[in-house]
């Protein structure tokens, strides 16, 4: 009898020792596994903020590089030299951010041909600012109009968006690699630790937590890549998507659709007279004073500084103009005060409209943004339209129905 007893408790022991072990390996495994994973989330999530910032800033920066040249040779005014150099310092800056990151293959070859192109386009634009500082305006706008010019800045514009859609796809490749290696581990240490029952739940609760969070900044991310945190409003990039699917339908249906550049006037003086906490307001002022006037199909984006753009589908010249028309006395009639001051608040616009089927958004901005310089020449606070093919369209203010275009 002595000696069974003796036997009993020593197997018990021996078998309730391994148990513990096992257990308490198995949970130093999940320890271990729910370490890592957070960690790889947070540095995943940091690698996909910085993938979509360079995503979203590049082909803005190159946009406001070859905008700033085309406005500084329009206008003669060599402050847009400044503008220039600083999108040219930011590009310089996301091309630094990508390099740091390691990406693939592709992404680093179309870089280097992005590299190639910005070196030309340098050559061009110090041509430009050259012929510029000695007065020669004629002459660098014929820089500008050279086809060696026109062919790089196009491809400059294509590799930067050809840049801007790998590293999306980059990000998507990472998480979906990140999602596969989490759930591998996640089935390998649920089939191991039935005894973990408990800390499995526990462990399996956080990290639905961590997607779930990832999934909100994921949807943060894309809003603020589609809107400007300012106004609200959709900006640039949002602006050209749908702009170009309303005017891929109207080339398809021949529909009327009309563009608006709208650009508050003598803005610049705001900023410098009242500061730009006043100069934020007056656009966020402006913004919701114009969107009531548009219906729920049409587009109020902000293009950048103080410049909006309006895309109004299903819509011909007269329309539009009519709608150009009440924008524009809408924010003639908004009160801006500051420190009890009041503040004129006018807007110029620049009108055009095709229903031809075959304009791109590209040529109908053109279209709309000289018409908006003539609004400015002609002293501001008015709509001024301008078809295809003709030239601006002499439109007065206040609107008369005489005023036929």
């Amino acid at each position: 009898m002595a000696f069974g007893t003796a036997l009993v408790p020593e197997t018990k022991n021996r078998w309730l020792l391994v148990s513990f072990v096992v257990t308490l390996l198995l949970l130093l495994v999940l320890l271990w596994n729910l370490v890592q994973t957070q960690q790889t989330l947070a540095h995943l999530e940091e690698t996909h903020l910085r993938l979509e910032h360079a995503a979203s800033e590049l082909p803005l920066h190159i946009q406001g590089m070859q905008a700033s040249v085309r406005i500084a040779t329009e206008s003669g005014d060599l402050n847009w030299r400044r503008q220039h150099q600083e999108h040219r310092q930011g590009v310089a800056r996301t091309l630094k951010r990508i390099r740091q990151i390691e990406s693939r293959s592709a992404v680093t070859e179309t870089v280097a041909r992005l590299r190639k192109h910005l070196e030309k386009a340098d050559t061009f634009y110090q041509r430009v600012f050259e012929r510029l500082v000695r007065g020669e305006k004629e002459a660098a706008k014929s820089v500008l109009g050279s086809w060696p010019y026109i062919r790089n800045r196009n491809a400059l514009r294509e590799q930067s968006e050809q840049v801007s859609r790998l590293l999306r796809e980059d990000v998507r490749q990472r998480l979906a690699e990140q999602q596969q290696l989490v759930t591998g581990t996640v089935v390998a240490v649920l089939l191991l630790s039935l005894v973990m029952l408990l800390s499995w739940i526990l462990s399996l609760r956080n990290w639905n937590l961590n997607v779930r969070q990832r999934q909100e900044k994921e949807a943060e991310i894309l809003y603020l890549s589609y809107h400007d945190e300012l106004t609200g409003l959709p900006n640039r990039r949002r602006f050209f998507e749908v702009g170009e699917m309303e005017i891929a339908r109207t080339n398809r249906y021949g529909h009327p659709i009309s563009i608006l550049i709208v650009d508050i006037d003598h803005f610049k003086w705001v900023n410098d007279t009242f500061g730009h906490l006043v100069g934020d307001q007056v656009l966020k002022s402006i913004s919701e004073a114009l969107r009531p006037e548009l219906r729920d199909g049409d587009l109020l984006a902000r293009l950048g500084g103080e410049e909006f753009g309006v895309v109004l589908p299903e819509t011909a010249l007269r329309p539009g103009f009519q709608v150009a028309e009440r924008l524009r006395q809408r924010a003639a009639d908004m009160d801006a005060t500051c420190d009890g001051q009041m503040i004129a608040i006018t807007v110029s616009i620049g009108l055009t409209s095709t229903d031809l089927g075959e304009s791109g958004l590209d040529t109908l901005l053109s279209v709309a943004d000289d018409a908006l310089y003539r609004a400015k020449e002609s002293g501001r606070n008015r709509v001024v339209s301008k078809t295809l093919g003709s030239p601006v369209g002499a439109t007065t203010w206040p609107y008369r129905e005489s005023d036929s275009i």
